[in-house]
């Protein structure tokens, strides 16, 4: 496997830097999935947020065109059963 230290610390002080330009954390986490998604070459990335009961909520999603529909502010619950 080739060496790739380099490219993956300057990939990683870019995708800082570009968070680093917002103090608004929906900026901070709409630029966080952008940006993971295009190094990562993917078709989307989301971000959830979880309750203290495991419930979750996207809040945050970047999608490769407009291949999918968005499920940003979609709520994810979470059926929970007792073991006997």
């Amino acid at each position: 496997m080739p060496y790739l230290e380099p490219t993956r610390t300057a990939q990683s002080s870019y995708l800082t830097g570009k968070i680093k330009q917002s103090l608004e954390l929906q900026s901070v986490l709409d630029t966080a999935v952008a940006e993971v998604r295009t190094f990562l070459k993917s078709d989307r990335v989301k971000i959830y947020q979880f309750d203290s009961d495991g419930n979750g909520k996207v809040v945050a999603e970047s999608i490769n065109g407009d291949r999918f529909p968005s499920l940003k502010g979609l709520h994810f619950s979470v059926v929970s059963q007792k073991l006997r």
